[in-house]
């Protein structure tokens, strides 16, 4: 990895709602730490506000990311439309992407029902456990 490789992750990071990152690579690893106090960046920058989301009901299953990626809706290499909002998914199928450089990692529904709204779009940014999208 190089410092400009580096130097986009972290611009990327920077204003994400993720707070930490880790990259391992041929025996070295970088650690990113982004703190927020009083509403401001360290470095004196505003983050940018998160869109308002879509906020969960009792009987709604949030499908969450299972690490740091950019959330995919539909495989790049596919033609195929990705799964929409009113979809109806089985347990264990693949509602979306996670891509991590040129990695892509299947995220698949925790159980069967109807896909719910995206709470994420399509491109952004996601932390580890972040809510993507529902499941009624």
């Amino acid at each position: 990895m190089n410092f400009e490789m580096i130097e986009v992750i972290a611009k990327k990071l920077e204003h994400s709602s993720v707070r930490y990152c880790e990259y391992e690579e041929a025996g070295k690893t970088i650690k990113m730490r982004f703190d927020i106090a009083d509403g401001s960046h360290q470095s004196g920058e505003q983050l940018v506000s998160q869109p308002n989301l879509v906020k969960p009901s009792n009987k709604n299953h949030a499908v969450k990311a299972n690490a740091v990626g950019i959330v995919r809706f539909k495989h790049p290499c596919s033609s195929a439309i990705g799964l929409r909002p009113r979809d109806e998914v089985a347990k264990g199928e693949i509602v979306f992407f996670l891509q991590v450089g040129d990695v892509l990692s299947a995220v698949t529904a925790p159980r069967a029902g109807m896909l719910g709204e995206r709470l994420i779009p399509d491109g952004s940014l996601v932390g580890y456990g972040e809510e993507v999208m529902m499941i009624t």
